[in-house]
């Protein structure tokens, strides 16, 4: 209200978006992820059409969301709702990538030494039992050594 015809609409997002052309498919994804190798600079619509889940941040994160997207995985979301009901397990920090700093993320927070957030307790929580314990810790650097294939990040560890 209160833009067209006088005035242009210039803020608006269509999350998943990242190239801008209207669509989303897997070309989003690699623009995304040509974006966070620094191989392309995206625009400031680019970025708000990049951030899937809303966090501030685009990262892997995003690029894995628009890829799941594409395969029907999220679907009734983008391109006018953000994805922000998703796990991925394991991926404590939730920087789209499982690794040995996981296992040490929830291991400061069982020690009262850091906070997590809704998001990084869900995903910490990998073989959903519902409580982020030292078991998750452990299953997380199994499955980085290569213990628990075909598991993580889509599947828990049960």
């Amino acid at each position: 209200e209160g833009t067209l015809p006088n005035k242009p609409i210039t803020d608006y997002v269509m999350y998943g978006d990242a190239n801008v052309d209207g669509k989303i498919n897997i070309v989003d994804a690699s623009i995304i992820r040509q974006y966070l190798v620094g191989k392309k600079d995206l625009n400031n619509q680019q970025l708000k059409n990049a951030d899937v889940n809303v966090d501030g941040v685009v990262n892997e994160v995003d690029a894995r969301l628009v890829q799941e997207f594409v395969v029907r995985k999220h679907e009734g979301t983008l391109p006018n709702k953000p994805i922000t009901d998703y796990v991925m397990y394991g991926d404590a920090d939730c920087n789209g990538a499982i690794q040995s700093r996981d296992a040490t993320v929830i291991r400061q927070y069982l020690a009262g030494m850091r906070t997590l957030n809704e998001q990084e307790l869900k995903n910490s929580d990998v073989n959903v039992d519902g409580v982020v314990n030292e078991v998750d810790a452990r299953l997380i650097q199994e499955f980085v050594v290569g213990m628990h294939e075909g598991t993580l990040p889509d599947n828990p560890i049960n």
